[in-house]
């Protein structure tokens, strides 16, 4: 996102003060016997575009994440949009908009099946899920050791939106030779268990 502004915006001053927020959806634990219902909340987190290297905000990143996981923040979340769910619906209707509105995306990652699934017979070979929302919407979804990621924008309002996909992908390669990894390695991926559970019961969604 940090390239992507100066490409689009040169004139854009990026630092330690700018902010880029995305909103983030959270669930939490359920018993296997539960309804079949959705229990979530939604999270603001910041986006820090503002360091200089991938592994600035790399790491930066990866603070707000623990961070986010060891807090209250998502419980109290889920209570505002249990009692936002209660109110006339054309209020409940603005909060959203004023909420959306002050972020620039919604960026989401779902756990999937650690191994193969069969849908009528057939193995399922790659899971690609795209959902039109009011903002831009980054989805990833693991599935049987690999990972699928997606990215939904309004074209008539984002500039060349390719540029994020070709700049995602060069930093992820960037990282992996600064921590050793192979980026062309093609060998199968090693599945390490059900590691999806986060603490506090929550997950990133």
């Amino acid at each position: 996102l940090r390239r992507y502004s100066r490409e689009v915006s040169p004139a854009a001053a990026l630092d330690g003060q700018t902010q880029c927020r995305a909103l983030m959806p959270i669930t939490f634990a359920r018993s296997s016997d539960a309804a079949l219902t959705n229990d979530w909340s939604i999270v603001s987190v910041p986006f820090p575009i503002g360091a200089a290297t991938p592994d600035e905000r790399l790491r930066a990143a990866n603070r707000e994440m623990k961070a986010l996981k060891a807090s209250v923040e998502p419980f109290v979340t889920r209570k505002i949009v249990d009692m936002n769910s209660l109110l006339p619906k054309v209020i409940a209707q603005q909060v959203a908009c004023d909420l959306f509105s002050r972020h620039s995306m919604v960026f989401s990652n779902v756990p999937g099946p650690a191994g193969d699934v069969l849908i009528g017979g057939k193995h399922v070979t790659a899971i690609r899920p795209v959902y039109p929302n009011l903002i831009t919407q980054v989805l990833c979804v693991s599935y049987a050791g690999s990972m699928w990621m997606t990215l939904a924008v309004d074209d008539k309002v984002m500039q060349r939106p390719e540029l994020i996909s070709q700049y995602y992908i060069e930093e992820v390669r960037t990282l992996a030779a600064q921590y050793g990894v192979d980026p062309d390695d093609e060998s199968e991926p090693v599945v390490r268990g059900d590691s999806l559970q986060q603490p506090n019961g929550l997950q990133m969604v």
